[in-house]
């Protein structure tokens, strides 16, 4: 099963797919109706964020380094058709569903997204490189997952445990698939260590759907990272993306 699932990861269906989970999860436990075209436009929106960093890394010459990457340079063009197309959708049900402010926050996560794509591209110089993208890796999920929630109330002590579980789940893939990444890892186990005292303290202070989720998620990813030697990096990167749809198991079996 994980080895199909695997091509959730080759076609960047992997964080579209997490972005759009928590985005209920956030929504059903502050009573907030979203339409079927919010979900659609979030979807889209971190795929082709995603799709674009990827595609574009293959444009540096030389051989890809992961079998994502190889994926890409392998299918360049018909990538580009169906990004080009993913788009023309995107930008469609924005102008014709959407209200003026949904539509000032799409273009916000618009930026965004062209800053995380920017940065992903030129900043591999920076010293913490690895440890800023994880970070804005997580932060761009999580402003999508919380793009079309209204301002009050916000989640902040929810929205900042999940954006460290976020960030925590890139820097334990890093450290799986890069060689020498012991420092990613100690970043991450960091990461999780707050978050599992997080969420159990919002547990503590009330019942929380959010902080439930987070720490099945997180306890599942660290777990994960117990029992890497047993396993396969890729097979690892599938499953703990698996992991961070915890939030299924609260909408599904509220």
């Amino acid at each position: 099963m994980l080895a199909r699932l695997k091509w959730l990861t080759f076609l960047s269906l992997d964080a579209p797919l997490v972005a759009t989970t928590w985005q209920a999860l956030f929504a059903k436990e502050h009573a907030v109706n979203l339409r079927w075209y919010h979900s659609l436009i979030v979807f889209l929106s971190v795929w082709l964020g995603y799709a674009a960093d990827r595609w574009c890394d293959n444009l540096k010459g030389g051989r890809p380094a992961s079998e994502q990457h190889q994926f890409y340079a392998k299918h360049r063009t018909s990538v580009l058709a169906i990004w080009l197309l993913a788009l023309a959708v995107a930008v469609t049900l924005a102008f014709s569903y959407l209200s003026k402010s949904e539509l000032a926050h799409g273009f916000a996560l618009m930026g965004l997204a062209l800053a995380y794509t920017l940065f992903a591209q030129n900043g591999r110089r920076i010293r913490y490189y690895a440890f800023l993208k994880s970070v804005f890796t997580a932060l761009l999920v999580l402003a999508s997952s919380l793009l079309f929630l209204p301002i009050e109330p916000s989640p902040y002590l929810s929205a900042i445990c999940v954006w460290m579980l976020f960030a925590s789940n890139c820097l334990f893939i890093r450290s799986w698939t890069h060689e020498g990444e012991e420092k990613s890892a100690l970043q991450a186990t960091g990461l999780a260590a707050a978050v599992i005292l997080v969420s159990v303290s919002a547990l503590w202070a009330r019942d929380s759907q959010t902080a439930i989720a987070t720490l099945i998620a997180q306890c599942a990813i660290l777990a994960l990272h117990i029992a890497r030697g047993r396993i396969g990096s890729m097979t690892l990167r599938t499953a703990a993306d698996i992991c961070l749809l915890s939030p299924w198991i609260i909408l599904l079996f509220p």
